[in-house]
């Protein structure tokens, strides 16, 4: 009888209370989230986007407003949110930059949308944005270079640009990214 007892005394003690399984599964999530996040971050530093940084640049267009915009507008950091209305990523991404826009009056927020205007419309009538929107079909894209979506880029008060990439954004980037 005290084999069997210390048998199952002994089983019972290798198997592992739910508390502690629950604990594992917590250290294992959480240690798989901070490598992929570190991993994210990384592979979308690499990858970078289609402009070197320093590139000066000057453009002119009409947003939906119907309202002339040029960029650089001196002496004032500007984001420019290369996006489509069709694209999965930039439907992830959109929301960042919106945060983003409401959070810095100080920057100026410009989204270049590689779509039809009325597609764009119908878009931002579902979800309205806080930030200028231009619709060209694609015209400023190819003139920056755009090959991907969603493509964000900062440029500092002299045109130039202070950062770019390609890709979905992390909440906290536009912030860090500031010159």
């Amino acid at each position: 009888m005290a084999d069997s007892e210390a048998a199952l005394a002994n089983t019972t003690a290798q198997v592992p209370t739910l508390a502690r399984r629950a604990l594992g599964w917590l250290r294992s999530g959480l240690t798989s989230t901070i490598l992929f996040l570190l991993l994210f971050i990384g592979m979308t530093a690499w990858v970078g986007g289609p402009l070197g940084d320093g590139a000066s640049l000057r453009l002119q267009a009409v947003d939906l407003a119907g309202a002339s915009w040029r960029a650089p507008t001196p002496g004032k950091t500007t984001v420019l949110y290369v996006y489509a209305t069709w694209c999965h990523a930039c439907t992830l991404t959109t929301p960042t930059v919106d945060a983003f826009a409401r959070g810095h009056p100080e920057v100026e927020v410009v989204a270049i949308a590689a779509d039809d205007p009325e597609d764009v419309r119908a878009s931002i009538a579902e979800k309205p944005r806080s930030f200028r929107v231009i619709a060209d079909g694609g015209v400023l894209s190819r003139q920056l270079g755009v090959t991907a979506l969603p493509t964000t880029i900062i440029l500092d008060g002299e045109g130039k640009v202070h950062w770019n990439r390609q890709g979905v954004l992390l909440p906290f980037e536009l912030a860090l990214r500031l010159p």
